[in-house]
């Protein structure tokens, strides 16, 4: 993969083994299958890396717009949960926010890409 943007470029092996990392450390952070993880980063191969994350540890992601309001964002991060998990940029790394340990009940179908609705 190559970064146009930035010039930087990762191999799928190395997007593969950056997203499982991610994975177990959103494990860790208690995210289960079906979970939501708020995602806010800008196009890039960091943000590749966090979506493969998300979707590698069986949760489904929320992207969040760095443009919209702070009520806006505070409204979605409210739906993903409490706490809410959110990956940023810092290389695919989710910041300090934890997720409950206890298990969701899963969604019917699995979890999927879930867009914030308009409003």
């Amino acid at each position: 993969m190559l970064d146009r943007r930035t010039g930087g470029s990762l191999t799928y092996g190395e997007l593969w083994q950056r997203a499982g990392a991610l994975a177990a450390d959103l494990a860790d952070r208690g995210v289960r299958p079906g979970s939501l993880v708020a995602v806010a980063a800008r196009p890039s191969i960091d943000l590749v890396v966090a979506l493969t994350g998300v979707l590698r540890a069986g949760a489904a992601y929320v992207p969040l717009d760095p443009h919209a309001p702070a009520a806006r964002v505070a409204t979605i991060l409210r739906d993903c949960g409490d706490p809410p998990v959110v990956v940023g940029e810092r290389r695919g790394r989710p910041p300090a926010r934890r997720a409950p340990r206890a298990p969701r009940p899963r969604r019917p179908g699995g979890a999927r890409p879930r867009p914030p609705t308009g409003g």
